[in-house]
């Protein structure tokens, strides 16, 4: 994706996905690449994850807020049948250290019974965080 190089990013062929946050002065920007439509829905979900406040200021929890965000815009595509796309979603997370990780963690909550959405809030809130283990 040549935006990634023209905002600073060093590209690979695996990235699906990039997100410009403004920190709330300006406008958001999410990149997406082209794949199947599963795929870029979920790309698609999780960069607006990013975008919905301000980053944090731990990697793996911004990581996992827009993993937590994605989880309930997935739930809703499921729900929904949006596009026919309630079989064919399936997320997996890049196996960087970050990604993985931060989807693990996000996982650990929800089957705790936490609902995706109320994560999401409770990550950018700063009430939850992978450093004290949610």
């Amino acid at each position: 994706m040549k935006a990634h190089g023209e905002h600073g990013g060093n590209y690979s062929p695996g990235i699906l996905g990039f997100s410009l946050n403004s920190q709330g002065v300006g406008v958001n920007k999410v990149f997406v690449k082209q794949d199947n439509l599963d795929r870029m829905m979920l790309t698609i979900g999780h960069e607006i994850g990013h975008v919905m406040s301000k980053s944090l200021s731990n990697p793996t929890d911004e990581e996992a807020k827009a993993f937590a965000f994605s989880i309930a815009w997935m739930e809703k595509i499921i729900e929904k049948n949006i596009a026919g796309l309630s079989k064919c979603i399936h997320p997996t997370p890049a196996e960087n250290g970050l990604h993985n990780v931060a989807f693990d963690f996000v996982g650990k909550i929800l089957r705790r019974g936490s609902n995706a959405f109320e994560l999401f809030k409770e990550l950018v809130r700063g009430n939850v965080s992978i450093i004290y283990g949610g």
